[in-house]
């Protein structure tokens, strides 16, 4: 998602050609340091999402089209991968559909649910089928918030 805070909120007509290249230079760059410290990674791109958190509103999707047009040429070959899910997350005026996001900027757990929906495929494809039991610790990070899984005799 990076790139989201430099779109900014102000009251836009059509794209502003600045904050496009500003932005995607800023991702090639650092695109280029993903590559040189983690060569054989798989990186996945994701989208700017549409925002409507200040008076700007959906006058800022030209801009944050053009900036998902230019992310989505960086993909290409199995190395990166572009994800966007603005069709699911956006109506056709490009304001957030409701419920997705908090604060028309930041996604919501619905929002959320919607980008895990689309890189489950890139996942499985990458890393295999889910395994049968999660060994996963707890979202929280801390593996002492929930017991173990039941049925795994290893797990404590």
């Amino acid at each position: 998602m990076a790139g989201t805070n430099n779109v900014g909120g102000a009251l836009r007509e059509g794209v502003d050609a600045a904050v496009v290249e500003n932005v995607t230079s800023g991702m090639t760059a650092v695109l280029e340091v993903m590559r040189r410290k983690a060569p054989d990674a798989t990186v996945i791109l994701m989208g700017i999402t549409p925002r409507t958190d200040s008076r700007g509103g959906a006058s800022v999707m030209p801009t944050i089209d053009a900036m998902n047009e230019r992310y989505a040429q960086f993909a290409g070959g199995s190395r990166i991968r572009y994800v966007n899910i603005n069709a699911q997350l956006a109506r056709a005026d490009g304001a957030p559909r409701k419920g997705v996001t908090v604060d028309g900027l930041h996604l919501s757990l619905v929002g959320y649910q919607v980008w895990a929906d689309a890189l489950a495929p890139i996942f499985i494809e990458l890393l295999g089928p889910p395994a049968a039991i999660d060994h996963a610790p707890p979202s929280t990070g801390d593996p002492s918030a929930s017991p173990a899984p039941t049925g795994d005799p290893q797990a404590r």
